[in-house]
């Protein structure tokens, strides 16, 4: 796998990948606001023409905020980006805190939590593309 195009953020990188993967790497001990929901979005969607599988590394995620999960399941934009999403935890906990949300708040599209980078990459290129 090789990244064709890259963008870093504040907290964040957004990684197009040539396997047709969009990659959401977020930094140490990030804290996942609205705002920095809205510039992933806004990168991702300036790298994309179309619905693609998203893979969502949350290994080093402190916290994310009420409106920010809000707004990554049900959003204009996020329904407009993905057509799957895999998010990679790196303890039990948060898988639990992961897996409650895709209950909770139910994305309009396939979504997984997984432990290892590997395992959601082969999960998310056996969808649509």
């Amino acid at each position: 796998m090789n990244v064709v195009r890259i963008k870093c953020l504040s907290m964040a990188e957004v990684r197009l990948r040539d396997d047709g993967i969009l990659e959401h790497r977020l930094q140490d001990g990030c804290v996942l606001t609205r705002a920095l929901a809205h510039e992933i979005l806004a990168a991702s969607l300036s790298m994309v023409s179309r619905r693609v599988p998203v893979l969502v590394s949350m290994k080093r995620l402190h916290h994310v905020e009420r409106d920010a999960r809000t707004l990554l399941s049900t959003g204009y934009e996020v329904k407009h980006l993905t057509n799957r999403v895999a998010m990679v935890v790196s303890s039990a906990v948060s898988r639990t805190v992961a897996t409650f949300f895709v209950a909770v708040h139910r994305p309009p599209f396939p979504t997984q939590v997984f432990s290892s980078d590997e395992r959601a990459v082969e999960w998310l290129l056996s969808g649509p593309s």
